[in-house]
């Protein structure tokens, strides 16, 4: 094996990934399939995206705004049946599943046709 920088490295296999960390000549190893390098990444992209959004522009109501491409949607109730469960699924086959109480899923049940709408007839701003 090739020396190993203090902090992390990564390394592509054919079947996966490696994560490397060294602190203090102490190496530990993380091996990952592609389906869970996606869905680390996923989560790594959102835990991002969450502390950014908690930052304001200066002089204004105005927020950053992420968007994360979603290529499929499911909905179910959670074990307690207290909230709904969103798994939504990026092209790249990574995954996050949120949680809503029912209150604001069905605020946004009801503003869905609304939406759909303003897609399918755009004004011009």
């Amino acid at each position: 094996m090739t020396e190993i920088a203090q902090g992390f490295s990564f390394e592509e296999t054919d079947n996966g990934y490696i994560l490397r960390r060294n602190v203090a000549g102490e190496i530990t190893e993380l091996r990952m399939l592609p389906e869970e390098f996606d869905a680390l990444k996923t989560a790594i992209d959102l835990w991002k995206d969450r502390r950014l959004s908690r930052y304001q522009v200066a002089g204004g109501e105005v927020l950053p705004i992420v968007v994360h491409p979603v290529a499929e949607a499911v909905l179910w109730p959670d074990a307690m049946n207290a909230h709904v469960l969103l798994n939504a699924v990026a092209p790249s086959g990574g995954h996050i599943t949120l949680s809503f109480p029912p209150s604001v899923a069905w605020t946004m049940a009801e503003a869905l046709p609304e939406v759909l709408a303003k897609i399918a007839n755009p004004t011009k701003q």
